[in-house]
């Protein structure tokens, strides 16, 4: 039951390392949606007032742009990040809870079916914050952030506990 548990253990801390860098990426696709817009957004409107040369070009620009300001809410990027931001500090203070539960299991002595009960527990746990907080944003896997979250799990439980 202990293999479980960890199995447990590293399945989660795979999934927040996982949403992390899907933060990071959303905060970046939206950085750059941010500075395409604003640098479309103010040259044309300076250029529009000084020079009167191809004006429809330049009106054109700002519709553009302000159609971008008006549906980027919508993108799912940002619904994307706003959810993340708010996953992610409650599955790391479940992780914090497993890694507690970990050491206790050793400590404490305890037997499969408290262990069962811990993994049903936490497993829920997990599942209800990722129903709470990813439902409301799509979200396609990204084997970018797949690759970087399983070098990470590795690199953190190696650097813990020499696994």
């Amino acid at each position: 039951m202990r293999d479980s548990y960890w199995t447990m253990y590293v399945l989660t801390k795979y999934k927040e390392r996982y949403f992390w860098h899907y933060l990071m990426r959303a905060r970046f696709i939206n950085g750059t949606i941010t500075c395409i817009y604003l640098l479309i957004s103010i040259p044309s409107i300076a250029t529009w007032i000084f020079w009167n040369y191809v004006p429809w070009m330049w009106a054109a620009l700002v519709v553009i742009v302000q159609i971008i300001q008006a549906a980027y809410p919508h993108f799912p990027f940002a619904k994307q990040e706003c959810a993340l931001r708010y996953l992610l500090p409650s599955l790391r203070k479940l992780l914090l809870d497993i890694e507690s539960e970990w050491r206790k299991i050793d400590i404490e002595k305890y037997d499969d079916k408290q262990i069962h009960k811990l993994i049903t527990k936490f497993q829920e746990q997990c599942n209800d914050l990722e129903t709470k907080y990813t439902d409301i944003a799509y979200m396609p896997v990204s084997k970018c952030c797949d690759k970087k979250a399983e070098q990470d799990c590795k690199m953190y439980f190696k650097n813990h506990y020499d696994v």
